[in-house]
């Protein structure tokens, strides 16, 4: 038998995968189902109120003791997993909701995973629940996002207390685990993620000391900080880290008899407030651990041997000595070689199939949370009738509850379903007032039907007249425009000088009308000028409407909400136009549940498998689609072409909707919206203007943007269809059906030319007299309380936007107490020298104060990089600090200058390590005190480095 199974390796492996197949399938039929509940509250409350945990009765019934042991039972939850987000663009939210369904399908114990906004924090709840983890993003210079700056202070407070000798009461209980999401561009680099995770690991520490005797049910980490980095394989890192190290140990301590087992694993050691070297980026990646410190978890590696798994190649490998090795024949050579590779590629389809497996129950799992939502959707030919039909499902719920029903149009309000939900909630629709082009020469890119391409450069004189025109057919491929708004109408619009501006674009009229066709409204009947509205949904009326004894009105009882994906009742043109991601990258998690609507099994398998987490299939993803930029319109045609279209849960003018369809509308177009919605975070600007500087007319306001187009060159169709194919996918698809009215058949094209969705929309298709829906927040970037500073700015391109905005206040004020610099570069002085004019002017109006010996600044010093101008070397804004490095380090060093940088994040390093190279030479050319002098700007409260 030994000699039968070493010569034929395959057969041993295709018995046990046999085996392990059909015992996997026993118990998957054989299980009993799990149950999805919520814990504290009901299921369909809206996802503002229900996902922190404890109710305000809960939070009176607490006891003082210091464990705070009284509350557990009411808080704990024991067996809910309380997953945490903090997320400023969505990504954060994403990986939260793919890991709780992760959970939910591979953690028996855990009856129920609750997501939670950390803007719903409740810090009681957090303190006393058995099981969480936070899901964190760094934003901007190594600050929490909006959601989560509120939770990271009061984290902050807690270890400030146990540091300074205070006991808090109740003392934080439970597991917890991090994951921390960031990009190595950055030099505080997943900064909130290592901040956290270095406090928790304090905590721990500090509580362990204090309450010895009763250690057992304190906070302790669950396993390793998880890092996840953009700028390389965010999707990999995430991956790595929750079936390598969180799952397992999530596994292995869920299990109510082990809750007293110490875990088994190794804390890292992260110092998150520790500086990091702005001249090189720490090697972080999928997991942040010391040497040796996770031996006791599995790696997710393809290779069986550097797994560790069992094979049956293994004993053989063993049992053969270098001798014998060296006495086989190339014959025995080569069919060893032949067995090692079938018994490889066999276990990496192995591999392949259980990691779509695992996805495709994860999406099951989705779609099943997404049955629980607090909405679903209708279609309607009015807005009016649409909110009858809620005003109707209310009367009859609370009806049903036995409750009075007020003279109101309707009791329950939506409220945001997510990070972008809240954006899209909060916009203002601010007219426009101009647009004008800031380049000296505009380069178009005209595509003929055959995909050949030539650009042609024209005056920006001549683009005025242009600009007035509908799209063009030669799509101007390098644009930067001012925009100006109007905020006359809008007083609760407030800003202040290079804050940010986050602007909500609509697709092109193409993408709606392709959409349009292709989700099935059009073949079922409905146009773009009907409405659609997200109604609350039975769970949500049950819960709005408790059925009791009392028959009390609802009146009487606190504003109701249910959340939604975004604002309605508004016609499907304004929800796939303005609500809708159409033409950028979906999350893989969530573009992987699309599958529901794939009908062919061969290619909702594939399918799957091109978003799964197996080693193999990450890098076909990362080759054929994220690197190239496919979208949705150009993926499914070509891979799913089985896709069915959803069933729309259509009210007609008289009748209301019956309950097949109201079940169908929770599954079908609303789940697939409800995708695109979450996935379409508004684009952020730095404003260009002073509120002071644009009130040119008593009771008028406004402001501007300036924004460049983004256009990049990317490779045809057909050959990133052939890397498919290469890497194992079939095309199902005609290459016909992935076509574009304004190119013609794009899968011929020799290349496709990649528009930015929000830039091309402001530079090509706004027009005075549009309307931009946009919402401003504050930004890092303000200028020093102290008149008397020092200021250095240094931009290339677009980055020249908030010191435009400064140098506009400085005019309006009079100017500036001290010296004003700026270093700005771009390619060449007559393409592409932005605000040219106005910078040459306040320059102008600089040396006419300084000769009349006036004190006061708007533009001391004017230095300029120009990186492509005929017949002179390639000059960048660093090269230009380095020569003025004299002045740079006396106006820093001496009158502790403010230091602005706002740019692309290489230009912004390339900066930081010239001042650092800088400041080591005037300090004897030490290194290490250059690069600490850098670091010191960055510290001091005053004059810090900023950064955007």
């Amino acid at each position: 038998m030994s000699g039968f199974f070493s010569e034929t390796p395959g057969r041993l492996l295709l018995l046990s995968g046999v085996a392990l197949g059909t015992a996997a399938a026993l118990y998957v039929l054989l299980r009993p189902p799990k149950k999805i509940r919520r814990c504290g509250r009901d299921a369909a409350s809206p996802r503002s109120q229900t996902r922190a945990g404890a109710s305000a009765g809960e939070a009176e019934e607490r006891s003082a003791d210091p464990l705070g042991d009284g509350k557990v039972k009411k808080l704990s939850c024991r067996d809910t997993l309380f997953v945490y987000f903090g997320s400023q663009s969505g990504t954060a939210e994403a990986f939260s909701e793919e890991l709780a369904s992760a959970v939910v399908q591979e953690i028996e114990e855990l009856q129920h995973v609750e997501v939670v906004d950390l803007e719903d924090f409740d810090p009681d709840a957090f303190l006393a629940q058995q099981f969480k983890v936070l899901v964190l993003a760094t934003h901007g210079e190594g600050e929490p996002t909006d959601n989560a700056r509120g939770f990271f202070e009061w984290l902050q407070r807690y270890t400030k207390d146990l540091r300074e000798g205070r006991t808090p009461s109740p003392a934080m209980q439970g597991w917890c685990a991090v994951f921390g999401l960031g990009s190595s561009d950055y030099e505080r680099f997943n900064r909130m993620g290592r901040r956290t995770f270095k406090m928790l690991e304090f905590i721990e520490k500090r509580q362990r000391e204090l309450h010895a005797s009763s250690s057992s049910s304190l906070l302790r980490l669950l396993c390793p900080l998880g890092v996840g980095d953009a700028a390389k394989a965010l999707d990999a890192d995430f991956a790595l880290w929750r079936q390598a190290h969180f799952l397992p140990a999530l596994k292995r301590i869920a299990d109510p008899t082990a809750l007293q087992e110490e875990p088994m694993r190794t804390t890292p050691e992260v110092r998150g407030d520790a500086p990091v070297s702005p001249v090189s980026y720490p090697p972080l990646s999928g997991v942040c651990t010391p040497e040796a410190s996770t031996a006791s978890t599995p790696e997710l590696d393809a290779d069986p041997q550097r797994r560790g798994d069992s094979s049956p190649l293994q004993g053989y490998h063993a049992a053969r000595s270098a001798e014998s090795l060296e006495q086989e024949t190339r014959e025995d050579l080569s069919r060893f070689s032949s067995a090692a590779s079938l018994a490889n590629a066999q276990h990496t389809a192995q591999s392949v199939t259980a990691a779509v497996e695992r996805l495709e129950k994860r999406v099951a799992s989705w779609a099943k949370r997404g049955e629980e939502a607090p909405f679903r959707l209708m279609v309607g030919p009015s807005r009016e009738r649409l909110l009858a039909e809620q005003r109707r499902l209310e009367e009859e719920a609370a009806g049903r509850a036995g409750k009075l029903w007020p003279s109101l149009p309707s009791l329950l309000t939506q409220a945001p379903h997510g990070t972008s939900a809240k954006l899209f909630f909060q916009m203002h629709a601010l007219p426009v007032n101009s647009v004008r082009q800031l380049r000296q020469q505009v380069t178009f890119s005209s595509a003929s039907a055959a995909g050949s391409h030539c650009a042609h450069r024209v005056a920006a004189s001549e683009t005025e007249k242009e600009l007035g025109e509908p799209w063009r057919t030669d799509a101007p491929q390098e644009s930067t425009v001012e925009v100006e708004l109007d905020l006359t109408d809008c007083p609760a619009v407030q800003y202040r000088a290079a804050d940010n501006m986050y602007c909500l674009h609509k697709n092109t009229a193409e993408e709606i009308t392709w959409w349009h066709t292709f989700l099935g409204f059009k073949e079922q009947g409905v146009a773009l000028n009907d409405f659609v509205h997200w109604v609350p949904s039975r769970a949500a009326l049950a819960s709005a409407f408790p059925v009791s004894s009392s028959s009390s009105s609802p009146s009487s009882s606190p504003a109701l909400s249910y959340a939604v994906p975004f604002p309605t009742p508004c016609t499907v043109e304004e929800a796939l136009g303005f609500f809708s991601n159409l033409t950028g990258q979906l999350p893989k998690f969530a573009a992987a549940c699309l599958s529901l609507w794939i009908e062919d099994p061969e290619e909702r398998t594939q399918w799957l498998r091109l978003f799964c987490d197996e080693p193999a299939a990450q890098q076909a993803y990362e080759a054929c689609v994220r690197s190239p930029l496919l979208s949705l319109r150009e993926l499914l045609p070509l891979l799913a072409p089985s896709f069915s279209r959803p069933r729309l849960p259509r009210l007609s003018s008289s009748s209301a909707l019956d309950e097949d369809e109201e079940a169908a509308s929770t599954q079908e177009l609303g789940l697939i919206l409800s995708l695109l919605a979450a996935a379409h975070a508004p684009r952020a600007y730095t404003i260009a203007s002073s509120p002071k500087a644009l009130a040119r007319e008593t009771g008028t306001r406004s402001v501007a943007l300036c924004v460049g187009l983004v256009a990049e060159q990317r490779e045809s169709l057909a050959i990133t269809t052939a890397r498919l194919e290469e890497h194992g996918f079939k095309i199902f698809g005609s290459s016909s059906a992935v076509r574009s009215a304004r190119r013609g058949p794009l899968f011929h094209q020799e290349d496709r030319l990649f528009f930015g969705a929000c830039s091309s929309f402001i530079t090509q298709q706004l027009r005075p007299g549009d309307v931009l829906k946009a919402l401003i927040k504050p930004s890092s970037f303000r200028l020093p309380a102290d008149v008397k500073r020092p200021i250095i700015m240094v931009a290339a391109g677009t980055g020249i936007a908030p010191f435009i905005a400064f140098l506009r206040e400085f005019a309006c004020l009079g100017g500036w107490l001290a010296p004003v610099v700026l270093f700005f570069g771009c390619q060449r002085a007559n393409k592409d020298f932005l605000y040219r004019e106005e910078l040459l002017r306040y320059k102008a109006r600089q040396d006419a104060a300084e000769e009349s010996q006036g004190k006061k600044h708007f533009l001391t010093h004017l230095f300029l990089a120009f990186s492509r101008e005929p017949g002179q070397p390639k000059t960048y804004v660093q090269h230009k600090i380095a020569e003025q490095r004299n002045l740079v380090l006396q106006l820093l060093q001496e009158q502790q200058a403010t230091l602005y940088i706002c740019g692309r994040t290489a230009m912004a390093a390339g900066v930081t390590k010239t001042l650092a190279h800088a400041a080591a030479e005037t300090l004897g050319g030490d290194e290490a005190r250059g690069n600490a002098f850098v670091h010191d700007l960055r510290k001091s409260e005053e004059g810090k480095n900023r950064k955007q």
